[in-house]
């Protein structure tokens, strides 16, 4: 993209789950977005889903930005997806649970993503903000000031410090952006909280995940 600050930032949250009968915040593409949407008015951003969109037919050269929800169990389009199409001048960012916990893998085989641990819309929008600033470049330095996120550098995989964001004064979430599920019969549930209040299963990712408090919205 040529920069300039009279035209708004493409910007494709994209997400890869092939099949589902739910779709579950907290943190799904329609928080990110509306979270986006409230404080940053420079963007243009569109939602498409694997489960409603043929992502194989998407003009991904046509976005500033793409920003991609990796679950468990979507690697391998992750990979497919990332082979076919060439993202070497974008700015792409991996989040959800295997950017979370899989980023040495991810990074290791694709050097220009970025990944984002545990909540993704916090950081996502200081990605998108300094990208802006900078006229549409973000390097190295800049990247080493923003928390939860791992990158590679100087051939290395670098990791920044991690914060657990505040849920106080969130915007309501527009879920106008992302209006499929009621097409499709798909059970939608809405986000009330974050982590758990039990909190003690060895086994559950949420603790890792959203940090060992229970933040009610």
């Amino acid at each position: 993209m040529q920069y300039s600050q009279t035209v708004k930032l493409k910007v494709l949250l994209l997400d890869l789950t092939p099949y589902e009968s739910e779709i579950n915040e907290p943190i799904n593409l329609t928080t990110i977005a509306s979270y986006l949407s409230y404080h940053l008015d420079y963007l243009d951003i569109e939602i498409k889903s694997n489960l409603f969109d043929n992502i194989e037919k998407i003009s991904y050269q046509n976005y500033d930005i793409i920003g991609i929800a990796v679950k468990i169990g979507t690697f391998p389009i992750l990979d497919r997806i990332l082979k076919k199409f060439d993202t070497s001048n974008k700015l792409l960012v991996l989040g959800n649970t295997l950017a979370t916990y899989l980023f040495n893998e991810i990074i290791s085989k694709y050097h220009n993503a970025i990944c984002v641990r545990f909540e993704g819309e916090f950081i996502l929008r200081k990605i998108i903000n300094l990208y802006y600033k900078n006229k549409c470049t973000i390097t190295h330095s800049d990247l080493r000031k923003i928390p939860n996120i791992a990158y590679y550098s100087n051939n290395k995989i670098t990791t920044t410090q991690l914060e657990i964001f505040s849920l106080k004064n969130y915007p309501k979430i527009d879920r106008k952006t992302f209006n499929q599920p009621t097409t499709k019969n798909i059970i939608y549930r809405i986000e009330g909280s974050r982590g758990c209040s039990w909190n003690q299963c060895t086994f559950c990712s949420i603790p890792g995940k959203y940090s060992n408090r229970y933040r009610p919205l």
